[in-house]
């Protein structure tokens, strides 16, 4: 009975420390979640401005997304399938997993962000912040728990004469005391990574089918997800 009720103190006095830990990397954050999403946005929108003839879009977009863009944490997110096939691998695979995992990823992360980057420098991506009339963070409704954030808001774009609002909800992620971006909903239907998220998921299943925890397998579903990026793993 002692020994069940000490055990139940430790680990409630573990829980608190995690959370004085959590509450106090939040607080020290380099800058505030939504401070970081209106950064984004006002570098976005001023790159329009750039003089494309000497500067390319791509040039353009690389280092603002390189500074508030969480590229590990999208990409761990987009590699879903090998993740949930490595946690429910046995011990022993799941060790070896990680380690190809961990591998995979050294290389994997920066080519993903160039492709990515990319496909969203050009001119017209570029264009559409200049119909942008107006950008307002509702700061009511944000949400911060732990490492997460979820900051709400709305942006004003005027279009052949037309006035429309689109809601915007922004995922930061807390990364060694500065928050970044991991994802960004659009009226709440549409997510940036999400076409990404599901291509992947469907290529590891359509080799591994989800059954098998050999080692070949695992490297096989990994290398199909590399080649929709150009990545010969």
């Amino acid at each position: 009975m002692y020994i069940k009720k000490k055990a139940r103190t430790s680990m409630s006095i573990f829980k608190l420390a995690f959370s004085i830990i959590t509450i106090l990397g939040t607080c020290f954050a380099s800058e505030a979640p939504e401070k970081v999403v209106q950064n984004l946005y006002d570098a976005l929108h001023a790159a329009q401005d750039n003089d494309q003839t000497h500067t390319s879009p791509e040039e353009v977009f690389s280092p603002i997304l390189d500074q508030y863009l969480d590229w590990n944490q999208i990409v761990n997110s987009v590699l879903v399938g090998p993740r949930i096939a490595m946690n429910k691998a046995s011990t022993e695979n799941k060790n070896k997993f990680k380690s190809i995992l961990n591998s995979f990823l050294e290389d994997f992360v920066a080519i993903f962000k160039n492709t990515i980057i990319k496909k969203y420098s050009n001119a017209d991506y570029l264009s559409k912040f200049k119909k942008v009339k107006k950008f307002t963070i509702n700061s009511r409704q944000m949400k911060v728990i732990g490492k997460k954030a979820e900051i709400p808001s709305f942006a004003e774009i005027e279009d052949n004469g037309q006035t429309m609002q689109w809601n915007l909800t922004w995922q930061l992620n807390l990364t060694n005391g500065e928050w970044k971006v991991e994802d960004l909903a659009i009226e709440g239907g549409i997510q940036l990574f999400k076409t990404e998220k599901d291509l992947a998921q469907e290529k590891y299943r359509g080799v591994t089918q989800d059954q098998s925890e050999s080692e070949a397998t695992f490297k096989k579903g990994l290398k199909a997800i590399g080649e929709m990026y150009n990545f010969d793993y």
